[in-house]
C-alpha cells in the first residue's frame, strides 16, 4: 500500500492524472465537401455535404474566411471547400448547459462559382411577399427572367424601361437567382 506524506502530494498527483487524461485542446479535422448554405438562428450554422454523400452540419467559428459565406451563402451553394473543425465543449446559454458540438475553425474554398451576367432592359418586375421576379431583355432581343431580391438591388429600386447588369450563378434552374443586380 502507498503512504503519502501529506494530502496535498495526493491531490498534486490526482489533479495531473485527471490533466494528462484530458486532452488540453481539441483535435482538428479536416472534410472536404460540397458547400450547401449557412442557416442562421441562435447561432450560425454551415451545412455541407461530404464526399461520401453524408450532410454534416457545424456551429460557425470566427475565423474571417467564413465572412463570405454567411454574407452571401447563395453565391457559394455548390462550390467545394475544405473545412477545419474540432469538436469542443462550449456552453450553451439555451441550453442551460454545457454541450459538445463540432465546431468549424475555418473554410477554404476549392472551386471558384460559375458566375454569369447578362445585360440589358428591364421589361417587367413583380413581387411576393419576400422574392420577386424581373424579366430582362438583351441588345438581341433575348429574355431571361430571374428570381430576386430586395437586398441585392440598387438602393433607386428597379423599375421598367431601366438599364441593368444582373450577376446570376448558373445553376440549370429556370428562372435563375439573381446574386446582384447594377445600374448601367
Amino acid at each position: 500500500m502507498l503512504r503519502w506524506a501529506t494530502w496535498g502530494q495526493y491531490f498534486a498527483v490526482c489533479f495531473l492524472i485527471a490533466r494528462l487524461a484530458v486532452p488540453a485542446v481539441a483535435q482538428d479535422h479536416v472534410l472536404a465537401g460540397t458547400f450547401q448554405t449557412i442557416s442562421l438562428g441562435d447561432y450560425a450554422h454551415l451545412q455541407v455535404v461530404d464526399d461520401r454523400g453524408l450532410e454534416r452540419s457545424f456551429f460557425v467559428g470566427r475565423d474571417p474566411s467564413f465572412k463570405p459565406f454567411v454574407e452571401h451563402p447563395e453565391k457559394y451553394a455548390g462550390c467545394r471547400v475544405r473545412v477545419r473543425w474540432h469538436r469542443v465543449q462550449r456552453y450553451i446559454p439555451e441550453a442551460g448547459s454545457r454541450m459538445t458540438i463540432d465546431e468549424a475553425i475555418s473554410i477554404e474554398m476549392l472551386t471558384v462559382p460559375d458566375l454569369k451576367a447578362f445585360d440589358g432592359t428591364v421589361v417587367t418586375v413583380s413581387w411576393g411577399s419576400r422574392i420577386g421576379t424581373c424579366v430582362v431583355r438583351a441588345r438581341d432581343g433575348r429574355e431571361r427572367q430571374f428570381y430576386i431580391t430586395k437586398a441585392r438591388l440598387p438602393a433607386s429600386g428597379l423599375r421598367s424601361g431601366t438599364s441593368v447588369r444582373v450577376v446570376y450563378r448558373v445553376t440549370g434552374d429556370d428562372p435563375e437567382h439573381a446574386l446582384e443586380v447594377k445600374l448601367r
